[in-house]
């Protein structure tokens, strides 16, 4: 699989070896198999489905058949003489106009050993000469699956940090990401996780990208063909940003504008809703702006700190490197109960992060968990079901818990502070233990009898070790 983008600007992709012009797929069906008349050169809708052309169909057909056969491959002596076509014969006979089931025809007929071969070897027969002699194109719909098995073909699994669509889905489902939600999300997978966050959220709700870089790395956002009403629910804004203005350190200025989204590439308007004197518009970045009406909301400092002060549903962080201090301050976005997932294709980062973020009374996270998944894909044929034997096997791991409504003592930093009327009880010393329930014994009234003083008092001290 390939990632190819159909428009009239050029761009060409590749069918049975010969370059053409991928504008002639558009109004193409998903789904449908491309075939390419070499003599014309005219791209046309094959009728077959995928399934009939590699004859996967006909397998399942004929299974019962094949339970019956006696044919061996125990004779059968691979040294290259079976074939009595050669390779430039074959070239020759598609010069000629020959192309598709004609072409395997004369591979079929001009092979000594093809009747002696049993039919799963003559499935794999048929199944290797077409790749290699009639390849067809399907047209597939970027989504995040396909996206995912796209950088894995190309080999970028590295620069996704080995995520899979099982995984993705893990994450969003453990992050409680719905449609009208708040999500603050932190992406360095090339955007394919903050593209399936807008994608479950569907132009309801918001979703503020805090990115590290200047730009921001999200080129799997503009593969999904989002619509204009889901880009108009993405803001971006940098990281650094928002860390200081929840810690306190970074004061907006008065009077900040509103959300000023980036200029269209072909317009010079001011944004909407900035003023018509004076238009504040955020920098123009390299990565903004490409697609009219389709890039992310920058906000300034004004409208980041109102976003924040209002908190966030859920928080989302796919990151190579995932440092506990960091976790721990975009925490404090987040509304109480709400929820907080975390990928990391490394364990002990997971781990570092659990230990200061998830054990203790003070941890601003409960209810913490560190799960992993694994999936493995079969081959489902007749009598020959099995897994596939080159496969991803492990993806990575997700911590996943929910924010604790008085972390920090009862009152979080910087802009979301919050005021409590009464003073919550003391935590104990315990370093890692869990809070200890203290009740305060009511005070001793004053004996009338001095005789029964130090009982009394003794009896009160017990008392208090043992609610201790």
């Amino acid at each position: 699989k390939r990632l190819t983008k159909v428009d009239d600007g050029g761009n060409k992709l590749t069918i049975d070896g010969q370059q053409v012009p991928s504008s002639k797929l558009i109004n193409f069906p998903y789904g449908a198999v491309a075939s390419l008349e070499a003599a014309t050169k005219t791209v046309t809708v094959d009728p077959r489905l995928p399934e009939d052309i590699n004859g996967i169909r006909n397998e399942w057909v004929n299974a019962a058949d094949v339970n019956a056969e006696e044919k061996t491959n125990k004779e059968l002596v691979d040294d290259g003489t079976a074939q009595a076509l050669t390779a430039e014969e074959i070239t020759e006979l598609k010069k000629q106009g020959l192309q598709g089931d004609a072409i395997m025809q004369q591979i079929v007929s001009n092979s000594a050993t093809f009747e002696a071969k049993t039919s799963f070897s003559q499935h794999k027969y048929l199944k290797k000469k077409s790749k290699k002699y009639t390849p067809v194109v399907q047209i597939l719909p970027t989504t995040i699956q396909n996206l995912c098995e796209v950088y894995s073909h190309q080999g970028k699994l590295d620069r996704i940090h080995e995520l899979r669509p099982d995984t993705i889905a893990l994450l969003l489902h453990r992050a409680n990401v719905r449609a009208g939600t708040r999500v603050l999300v932190v992406d360095t997978t090339l955007g394919i996780v903050a593209a399936a966050v807008a994608e479950r959220l569907g132009g309801h709700g918001s979703m503020l990208v805090a990115h590290a870089k200047p730009n921001v790395p999200l080129e799997s956002m503009h593969h999904l063909n989002l619509g204009d009403d889901i880009w108009s629910a993405l803001h971006a804004a940098p990281l650094d940003d928002v860390r200081e203005l929840l810690e306190g350190t970074l004061t907006p200025p008065d009077g900040a504008p509103a959300v000023a989204p980036a200029p269209a590439a072909d317009t010079d308007e001011p944004a909407a809703g900035a003023p018509a004197a004076a238009p504040t518009v955020a920098p123009h970045r390299p990565d903004v702006g490409r697609h009219q009406g389709r890039s992310f909301h920058r906000m300034t400092l004004g409208p980041l700190a109102e976003w924040l002060r209002e908190g966030c549903d859920c928080l989302v962080m796919a990151m190579y490197a995932t440092p506990a201090d960091l976790l721990v301050e975009l925490s404090g976005a987040v509304r109480p109960s709400g929820s907080v997932a975390v990928y990391n294709p490394c364990l002990q980062l997971l781990a570092n992060c659990h230990d200061k973020c998830c054990v203790g009374a003070r941890s601003p996270l409960v209810r913490a968990q560190l799960s992993q998944n694994w999936a493995r894909e079969y081959q489902v044929l007749p009598n020959r079901t099995h897994p596939v034997m080159k496969n991803q096997d492990m993806s990575g791991w997700i911590l996943a818990g929910f924010r604790r409504a008085e972390a920090q003592g009862g009152t979080q930093h910087g802009l979301l502070a919050m005021a409590t009327s009464t003073p919550s009880a003391p935590f104990p010393s315990v370093p890692g233990g869990p809070a200890a329930e203290t009740t305060h014994a009511p005070p001793q009234q004053p004996s009338s009898n001095p005789a029964t003083e130090p009982q009394e008092a003794h009896q009160a001290d017990g008392k208090r070790l043992r609610s201790q």
